[in-house]
Order: structure tokens, then C-alpha cells, then sequence
């Protein structure tokens, strides 16, 4: 697997992705949890979204 340059969007970074020949983008935007058992500030990304 290899994981390129994030880009900026909107509300948080786009970050292109291959994964055996397959190239794929994964959105990640900062993820603040509502309870305090989580761990504090983090990432959350979206499922991959892969071309053909």
C-alpha cells in the first residue's frame, strides 16, 4: 500500500491511495467524539473510494 500527498478539501484532507495496482482516495476529517471515554481530538476517515 502506498499513500500519497493529502490534498485540502473541504472540511479536511483528501489522500490518494494504491493498494495493489488499485488506486483509491480516502477522505479524512478531524473527528472530535462526544463522550469522554474516547480519547481526545483525532482523524476519522471515510471508506476508500477506488477507480477502476
Amino acid at each position: 500500500m502506498k499513500t500519497g500527498e493529502p490534498v485540502a478539501g473541504q472540511g479536511g484532507y483528501s489522500v490518494p491511495v494504491t493498494v495493489a495496482d488499485t488506486k483509491c482516495k480516502v477522505f479524512v476529517r478531524p473527528y472530535t467524539p462526544k463522550s469522554d471515554m474516547e480519547p481526545p481530538r483525532r482523524w476519522k476517515a471515510d471508506a476508500a473510494v477506488c477507480g477502476k
